[in-house]
Protein backbone atom coordinates (compact mmCIF):
# COMPACT_ATOMS: atom_id res chain seq x y z
CA UNK A 1 0.00 0.00 0.00
CA UNK A 2 1.42 3.38 -1.00
CA UNK A 3 1.74 5.71 1.68
CA UNK A 4 0.95 9.44 1.52
CA UNK A 5 5.00 10.18 2.04
CA UNK A 6 4.85 7.34 -0.85
CA UNK A 7 2.70 9.48 -3.35
CA UNK A 8 4.75 12.58 -2.45
CA UNK A 9 7.98 10.78 -3.52
CA UNK A 10 6.52 9.64 -6.72
CA UNK A 11 5.06 12.98 -7.86
CA UNK A 12 8.70 14.63 -6.97
CA UNK A 13 9.90 11.90 -9.11
CA UNK A 14 7.57 12.69 -12.01
CA UNK A 15 8.42 16.64 -11.41
CA UNK A 16 12.40 15.84 -12.22
CA UNK A 17 11.32 13.10 -14.52
CA UNK A 18 13.05 9.95 -12.91
CA UNK A 19 12.84 6.44 -12.36
CA UNK A 20 12.97 4.94 -8.88
CA UNK A 21 16.82 3.88 -9.00
CA UNK A 22 17.83 7.64 -10.19
CA UNK A 23 16.48 8.68 -7.04
CA UNK A 24 17.73 6.17 -4.86
CA UNK A 25 21.28 6.27 -6.57
CA UNK A 26 20.77 10.17 -5.45
CA UNK A 27 19.90 9.66 -1.75
CA UNK A 28 22.18 7.30 -1.30
CA UNK A 29 19.70 4.01 -0.88
CA UNK A 30 18.72 1.11 -2.96
CA UNK A 31 15.74 1.27 -5.25
CA UNK A 32 14.54 -1.94 -3.03
CA UNK A 33 14.85 0.12 0.18
CA UNK A 34 13.26 3.23 -1.73
CA UNK A 35 10.36 0.98 -2.90
CA UNK A 36 9.73 -0.06 0.58
CA UNK A 37 9.56 3.85 2.30
CA UNK A 38 7.07 4.52 -0.38
CA UNK A 39 4.81 1.04 0.56
CA UNK A 40 5.27 1.24 3.51
CA UNK A 41 7.03 -1.54 4.56
CA UNK A 42 10.14 0.13 5.72
CA UNK A 43 11.00 2.71 8.54
CA UNK A 44 11.41 6.08 7.11
CA UNK A 45 15.17 7.12 8.50
CA UNK A 46 15.61 10.28 10.55
CA UNK A 47 18.20 11.84 7.80
CA UNK A 48 15.27 10.79 5.16
CA UNK A 49 13.49 14.26 4.59
CA UNK A 50 16.72 16.48 5.05
CA UNK A 51 18.69 14.28 2.60
CA UNK A 52 15.41 14.55 0.38
CA UNK A 53 16.01 18.22 0.48
CA UNK A 54 19.65 18.71 -0.14
CA UNK A 55 19.35 16.72 -3.48
CA UNK A 56 16.26 18.09 -5.11
CA UNK A 57 16.98 21.68 -3.27
CA UNK A 58 13.33 21.45 -1.95
CA UNK A 59 11.98 24.56 -0.38
CA UNK A 60 10.63 25.07 3.65
CA UNK A 61 6.87 24.62 2.55
CA UNK A 62 7.94 21.37 0.21
CA UNK A 63 9.66 20.25 3.36
CA UNK A 64 7.20 20.72 5.62
CA UNK A 65 4.95 18.46 3.15
CA UNK A 66 7.37 15.66 3.25
CA UNK A 67 7.53 16.27 7.15
CA UNK A 68 3.70 15.89 7.31
CA UNK A 69 3.53 12.76 4.89
CA UNK A 70 6.09 10.63 6.78
CA UNK A 71 4.45 11.61 10.33
CA UNK A 72 1.46 10.25 8.86
CA UNK A 73 2.58 6.96 7.59
CA UNK A 74 5.01 6.92 11.10
CA UNK A 75 3.66 4.20 13.53
CA UNK A 76 6.47 5.69 16.28
CA UNK A 77 6.92 9.52 17.37
CA UNK A 78 10.30 9.88 18.22
CA UNK A 79 10.78 13.02 20.60
CA UNK A 80 14.51 14.81 20.05
CA UNK A 81 17.23 13.77 22.53
CA UNK A 82 17.82 17.05 23.14
CA UNK A 83 14.53 17.98 25.01
CA UNK A 84 14.56 18.63 28.65
CA UNK A 85 12.23 16.46 30.90
CA UNK A 86 9.71 18.91 31.13
CA UNK A 87 9.53 18.93 27.07
CA UNK A 88 9.38 14.95 27.72
CA UNK A 89 6.78 15.07 30.08
CA UNK A 90 4.35 17.20 28.14
CA UNK A 91 4.34 15.65 25.12
CA UNK A 92 3.45 12.45 27.00
CA UNK A 93 1.04 14.05 29.21
CA UNK A 94 -0.32 15.21 25.97
CA UNK A 95 -0.35 11.72 23.71
CA UNK A 96 -2.05 10.14 27.27
CA UNK A 97 -4.91 13.18 27.29
CA UNK A 98 -5.23 13.27 23.05
CA UNK A 99 -8.01 10.39 22.73
CA UNK A 100 -10.16 12.06 25.20
CA UNK A 101 -10.50 15.44 23.33
CA UNK A 102 -12.47 16.53 21.24
CA UNK A 103 -12.09 17.14 17.15
CA UNK A 104 -12.59 20.78 17.98
CA UNK A 105 -9.99 21.14 20.73
CA UNK A 106 -7.74 18.75 18.11
CA UNK A 107 -8.11 21.55 15.35
CA UNK A 108 -7.27 24.07 17.61
CA UNK A 109 -4.60 22.89 19.18
CA UNK A 110 -3.26 21.69 15.33
CA UNK A 111 -3.60 25.42 14.30
CA UNK A 112 -1.46 26.61 17.57
CA UNK A 113 1.15 24.76 16.53
CA UNK A 114 0.70 25.36 12.93
CA UNK A 115 1.54 29.15 14.44
CA UNK A 116 -1.92 30.31 13.40
CA UNK A 117 -4.53 32.32 15.50
CA UNK A 118 -6.29 29.82 18.28
CA UNK A 119 -9.54 31.68 17.88
CA UNK A 120 -10.34 30.25 14.10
Amino acid sequence: MVTDLGRELRKLRLDFRLYLKDMADKLGYSPSFLSSIENGKRTVPDDFIEKLGKAYSLDKKSLEVFERAKDRCSSVIKISPHSTPSEREFVAAFARKLPDLNCESKNKIRNLLEGGNDDE
